[in-house]
């Protein structure tokens, strides 16, 4: 069995995951303008969050892990657990928000003295 030939397979499946990784950050940052209603802000929690998931994957995982696992399967299993909290973080944003349908009220909450402007079209 030549493993090379897999590689084709394993380079598509690399592919996916950065394009879902992609689609997730844009979803995610849709939802969090509309629960916290500014994009600036939404942007800087979620490369915040970003980061630090990172920061903190790098740092725990080879401690939980041990080096004799196969790499692919660590990896699958990374992505189905990204894939399973991507879902409850779709479901569970909104109800943390409280109301999806009002985005501008949530500004007005959290910025009370700013003056409202029309939206650029």
């Amino acid at each position: 069995m030549n493993p090379r030939r897999y590689l084709p397979a394993l380079f598509l499946l690399f592919v996916g995951s950065g394009c879902a990784a992609l689609i997730y950050e844009i979803v995610w940052f849709q939802l969090l303008q509309l629960v916290i209603g500014s994009s600036s802000i939404s942007l800087g929690i979620l490369l915040g969050t970003f980061m630090g998931g990172m920061c903190l994957g790098s740092l725990l995982l080879p401690r939980l892990i041990s080096a004799r696992r196969h790499p692919l399967r660590v990896y699958a299993m990374l992505e189905l657990g990204i894939g399973v909290l991507a879902l409850l973080i779709l479901v569970g944003m909104p109800l943390v928000g409280g109301s999806r349908q009002r985005p501008a009220m949530t500004a007005r909450k959290m910025m009370p003295g700013m003056p409202l402007t029309a939206p650029a079209t």
